[in-house]
């Protein structure tokens, strides 16, 4: 019988690009067996998301903007060491 083997992480364990590359590492272990890997936010993000809530409710959209600047800048820095420079994602990202 085949079994489906499924991890989901987020927050500290994917909090920078050093922790992202351990996660694969330990990953693509398992991956010689039928694998569901799910990384849900990145360190703080979920809290960066309620914040931007808060401020779009209350109708403070410049501190709602600086706070997307904070979340798009974050990702970027990590998406910076994860991948060459001129990687595809980098442009599939700014369509999006």
């Amino acid at each position: 019988m085949n079994h489906l083997i499924f991890h989901k992480v987020g927050g500290g364990s994917v909090k920078d690009n050093s922790s992202v590359k351990i996660l694969f590492e330990r990953a693509s272990y398992h991956m010689k067996k039928p694998t569901i890997l799910v990384i849900s936010a990145f360190g703080k993000t979920t809290n960066m998301f309620e914040h931007l809530a808060l401020y779009i409710h209350a109708g403070m959209i410049p501190a709602a903007n600086k706070m997307l600047g904070q979340i798009i800048l974050a990702h970027t820095e990590i998406m910076d060491k994860l991948f060459p420079k001129k990687h595809k994602i980098f442009e599939e990202i700014k369509n999006i």
